[in-house]
């Protein structure tokens, strides 16, 4: 790979870090337990496919970012923070080193979240979360 290429799935990999640990508290609402699909878009239009790993409802709910076995050394498994699911809204931080990412998503078909994502950096992107099948 590439330096270039380790630099912008680095990005990728710290964009997304910032805003997915998750054991915040939920709304009356609940997201199905098991293994997300995503799709994160980084700021210069670059895309990694992730998994999410759903545990928990209620106050209890956990979500859990994991990278997919190519991603750069740098891109660890995170646990989002600050969840709230709540209106048809998802919303969390991703605790990425030296930058964290705010996301606010919201739901749209067949059980999916989606929307954007902003780093304290300035920077931002999107996210895609899909429920398992």
């Amino acid at each position: 790979m590439t330096r270039s290429a380790r630099i912008g799935l680095a990005a990728i990999a710290a964009f997304a870090f910032l805003g997915i640990a998750a054991f915040g508290p939920a709304a009356a609402q609940d997201m199905a337990p098991g293994t997300w699909g995503g799709t994160l878009t980084g700021p210069g239009g670059e895309s990694i496919d992730v998994t999410f790993e759903v545990t928990g409802e209620g106050e209890d709910l956990a979500i859990m970012l994991m990278w997919p076995d190519d991603a750069p050394p740098e891109a660890v498994d995170l646990a989002l923070e600050e969840i709230e699911l709540s209106d048809g809204a998802l919303n969390f931080v991703i605790p990425i080193p030296e930058v964290l990412v705010a996301c606010e998503l919201e739901g749209v078909d067949e059980g999916a979240y989606e929307g954007e994502c902003a780093g304290s950096d300035g920077q931002s992107g999107h996210l895609r979360m899909t429920p398992p099948a």
